[in-house]
């Protein structure tokens, strides 16, 4: 039962952390004529991924039960970040979005495991004291 309360808690935190982490990282995304590029806006989502299941891993008893839950968290956010960014930002930050970044979710996948072992491995000796 803890796994779903922290795998709601977690995925919520991603998707906050998510939008703030791309709404700072649009001042590194130079657009011309006929060249783009996506800057450090590729990286808010895996990101905001890996620091929430991470600190939401330590409190889990194994590491199984961490890496199911950035399983979940990262497929799930995966999903939900197009809906979320049309939902704050409107459909022109969306295109762009979709245009140039497109669906994330291995890099979140991955990002989200590496995360989820490091936090319930490192930080469950600090937060459990």
């Amino acid at each position: 039962m803890p796994i779903i309360k922290f795998t709601l808690l977690a995925l919520i935190c991603s998707l906050v952390l998510g939008l703030i982490f791309y709404n700072l990282a649009q001042f590194t995304v130079f657009q011309y004529s006929y060249y783009g590029t996506t800057g450090l806006t590729i990286l808010a989502f895996p990101f905001a991924v890996m620091i929430s299941v991470g600190l939401f891993s330590a409190y889990l008893e194994s590491k199984m039960d961490a890496v199911i839950m950035a399983l979940i968290v990262a497929i799930l956010t995966g999903f939900l970040q197009f809906h979320v960014i049309s939902l704050v930002m409107g459909n022109m930050a969306l295109g762009w979005f979709e245009e140039f970044i497109d669906n994330q979710t291995l890099l979140l996948i991955i990002f989200a495991i590496v995360g989820a072992y490091l936090g319930n491995v490192y930080l469950k000796k600090r937060i459990n004291k």
